[in-house]
């Protein structure tokens, strides 16, 4: 008799077979196989690059971009060629400021991978676009302080986005500015100045898809849903893009129009096959119409697509066992209320006990939690206590990934550096920090609840003065900051004012130009003997975090002030 022996799959194999689906078209196929290859060899660096380039050509740039710098994090043979592709993803994008990191993280490798003349081309066309002025005419300086204003939106800082784009309509008004505007009012609940902003928006450009539904969610919320109803159907008819149908889709989907969603995300998928919300939006309303099997096909294929995704499999339980969901479906953002719950409690008894089996899947929940907001903070300390009790490559691994998350919230993140600091020792980590890359060590910060919210509010006070005039006032300011941090702590309430006027007037300063302190001070009100011990301050920090680089120039700074 013959005797067979069989030959064990090593990583490669599985990553081979990746890349010909890939190449093939076939994504779902070679997302199969490396969740497969990953389970079984864990976080290794090929299967980690070819996720990446997968989820490239996918067009998920959350989930591309989380597996680039997970990449770049191993520091192996794909390191240089990761942080190039995050660069040029966020160049595309318009991102610039990350672009600009993104890219200095590429050059102080040794550029593996990349060719020269590449490297040099994305290198021109960034200094191009950092060097372009803002102050020839009033439509730059509007542009700038629109982006500036949906960055801040996107952080939640409402207040602050309102005001930056009262700036920029003073400057020139159009639809999408006046459309970004009763988005802030809207969510203010403002709901008078937010329908005045809207139908304004909506006379200036009638066609405007996106100006449409924000006067919908406005019109619902006022609870006129007879004229939201009329307005939803227009934008229906007019929704000619993906970007359209998608936006459109989303509001029929909160608003309880189901049909509606299936029409436009059959439209929307036929065109982009693997749009994740497009799926998720439509699952969620398969299910509030009790189509269990189209929308179990549906979750089961972004199970496939998202192997690393605890939200899918939640929901594809649910469309398996044709279970009625508690509350309406709407964005799929996050699990049902109920399914939170029974997670939460699972984390709280794997703190009795954990057996090796469980880590993998306490991980998975873990990572849930961090980006939850439904989990609560609660559970996602708990988690975080889990994660540094186990201490073991995947659950660090888990940790990192959410240091450089823009999901996770600044102040988790914080409190992140604070236990791996207490647990693995003082040293640096790279963390995604209002909106921006940066190397931080949290041996000196505090753990006061809201010191996340309190640090964006320092350096974008201050960048906002500077904003008009000087875009790339936050690459400056926010290290300038980290460092005061490390050095002394978080500033008193009362001084963080006084703070935010020093970093206005040492920008000014350490770029060469003559600005009067006691004018800084009084613009924001603040004292200027306090700016000044503050701009001291800073400087020494700087100084100390630098060590002899910056020495000459910090102690002739101090001097001078």
């Amino acid at each position: 008799m013959t005797k067979v022996v069989s030959m064990a799959r090593t990583s490669e194999y599985w990553v081979m077979r990746a890349q010909k689906h890939r190449f093939a078209g076939r994504y779902g196929e070679a997302m199969a196989l490396l969740a497969k290859a990953r389970d079984q060899f864990g976080s290794d660096e090929a299967i980690e690059w070819e996720m990446a380039l997968t989820y490239d050509e996918m067009d998920c740039e959350e989930e591309a971009a989380r597996s680039y710098l997970r990449v770049a994090r191993m520091k192996g043979a794909y390191c240089a060629q990761a942080w190039f592709n995050l660069a040029l993803s966020s160049a595309q994008r318009a991102d610039l400021t990350r672009a600009v990191l993104y890219f200095e993280q590429f050059e102080s490798g040794d550029r593996q991978g990349v060719s020269p003349e590449l490297a040099s081309l994305l290198k021109r066309q960034l200094g191009e676009a950092m060097q372009t002025p803002v102050t020839q005419n009033k439509w730059r300086r509007a542009k700038m302080l629109e982006r500036r204003a949906v960055e801040r939106l996107q952080e939640g800082k409402i207040h602050a986005a309102r005001r930056t784009m009262l700036h920029a309509i003073d400057l020139r008004e159009n639809a999408q500015r006046l459309t970004l505007l009763a988005c802030c009012e809207l969510i203010l609940g403002r709901l008078d100045d937010a329908l005045s902003h809207a139908l304004r928006a909506h006379t200036l450009a009638p066609a405007r898809v996106q100006t449409l539904c924000v006067l919908v969610d406005v019109l619902y919320t006022m609870g006129r849903g007879d004229q939201a109803r009329r307005m939803l159907y227009i934008a229906v008819m007019r929704a000619q893009t993906e970007e359209d149908r998608l936006s459109v889709a989303v509001e029929c989907a909160k608003h309880g129009e189901d049909s509606l969603t299936l029409r436009l995300t059959r439209s929307l998928l036929h065109r982009d096959p693997y749009s994740i919300r497009g799926m998720m939006i439509r699952g969620c309303a398969l299910m509030n119409l009790r189509r269990f099997d189209e929308a179990k096909r549906v979750f089961a294929r972004l199970c496939v697509i998202l192997p690393e995704d605890t939200i899918c499999p939640a929901y594809y339980a649910m469309a398996r066992d044709e279970q009625t969901p508690e509350e309406r479906l709407t964005l799929g953002l996050d699990v049902p209320r109920s399914e939170a719950v029974n997670r939460t409690m699972r984390i709280v008894a794997a703190m009795a006990q954990t057996s090796q089996d469980d880590v993998h899947e306490l991980c998975r929940l873990s990572a849930w939690s961090f980006r939850s907001v439904i989990g609560g903070a609660n559970t996602a300390v708990l988690s975080l206590m889990q994660m540094i009790a186990l201490n073991t490559p995947e659950t660090r691994d888990v940790l990192l990934d959410a240091l450089t998350d823009p999901q996770v919230s600044d102040h988790l993140k914080y409190m992140i550096l604070q236990a791996m600091t207490a647990a693995y020792g003082f040293k640096p980590y790279d963390a995604d920090v209002g909106g921006r890359l940066v190397r931080l060590a949290a041996g000196a910060t505090t753990q006061r609840q809201g010191d996340g919210e309190e640090i964006q509010t320092v350096v974008q006070a201050a960048a906002d003065a500077l904003a008009p005039d000087f875009p790339q006032a936050p690459k400056m300011l926010l290290p300038m900051y980290i460092a005061l941090l490390e050095q002394s702590g978080m500033p008193d309430r009362r001084e963080q004012p006084a703070c935010a006027a020093a970093l206005e007037y040492l920008f000014h300063r350490l770029s060469g130009r003559k600005v009067d302190l006691r004018r800084i001070a009084a613009k924001n009100g603040v004292s200027h003997r306090l700016c000044r011990m503050m701009a001291k301050r800073i400087l020494r920090a700087v100084k100390n975090m630098a060590k002899n680089k910056t020495k000459g120039s910090a102690e002739h700074e101090v001097h001078q002030l």
